[in-house]
């Protein structure tokens, strides 16, 4: 009956979208507190292609409400413009603050993203010091 109960609770939360700790998007903090790192915000799909380069913000855009950073706008270093959709409206509410601090226009990123067709979403930010 256990197993038929943990079975059975796995396939609720895979059939309502939730998502298991291993695919939560997390921050990774210094030894201050501070972000240094934002990981595993965006999925995968097999037919998209990951991609990582150092990148300076350009531009944010956030949500229609203010809350998040919706759409960072990203320059390489040869001066090719990179719209990214920013997932952080998966991150827990308690982290939007930091992460809204953390991202500044003219702050320098290892990026990795995922390009899938015409559109680019943010996988991972790590803060280049």
């Amino acid at each position: 009956m256990e197993r038929f109960i943990i079975i059975f609770s796995i396939g609720i939360v895979l059939l309502l979208g939730l998502e298991l700790d291993g695919n939560r998007p997390h921050i990774i903090r210094g030894e201050l507190g501070q972000i240094t790192s934002v990981r595993n915000l965006s999925y995968h799909p097999s037919a998209c292609k990951d991609n990582t380069a150092v990148m300076s913000v350009e531009g944010i855009q956030y949500s229609s409400d203010g809350h998040y950073i919706s759409l960072l706008h990203f320059s390489d270093l040869k001066g090719i413009n990179y719209p990214v959709i920013a997932s952080f409206y998966r991150l827990k509410d308690v982290d939007i603050p930091d992460i809204n601090a953390f991202v500044k226009t003219g702050r320098f990123f290892q990026v990795t993203y995922i390009s899938c067709d015409h559109t680019i979403f943010l996988s991972s930010l790590h803060q280049i010091t």
